[in-house]
């Protein structure tokens, strides 16, 4: 991640996130690395809160981003703030991290006589 004294991210500060999200639709992969330093701090502390473990926490906000990678060509501008979507997709994959990762015993699940 570049840090604040790229003039690149400078450049990217006042631009809001659907015009950045336009951009990398057209094709313009530059910005991408301005979304992720806009948005990445925030969503790995908001998973390391939902999980208590912080490579966990990691995991979950690089699917988090894996899957706006998907999603930016089809962006609708104007529809949800990337923030809340971010925020909700983090949340779920954090969810489903602690659904998977409960155990239950045999005997407790029925399984053995």
């Amino acid at each position: 991640m570049r840090g604040d004294g790229d003039s690149r991210l400078n450049g990217w500060r006042g631009e809001s996130d659907d015009s950045l999200l336009a951009r990398m639709a057209a094709g313009d992969r530059d910005v991408w690395g301005g979304l992720v330093a806009r948005h990445l701090p925030p969503i790995v502390r908001y998973a390391g809160y939902m999980l208590g473990n912080g490579s966990h926490a990691e995991d979950m906000a690089q699917e988090t981003f894996v899957r706006l990678l998907a999603k930016a060509p089809g962006w609708r501008p104007g529809g949800p703030k990337l923030w809340t979507w971010l925020y909700r997709v983090a949340g779920n994959l954090c969810r489903d991290h602690g659904r998977a990762r409960q155990t239950v015993p045999l005997e407790a699940a029925g399984i053995w006589p």
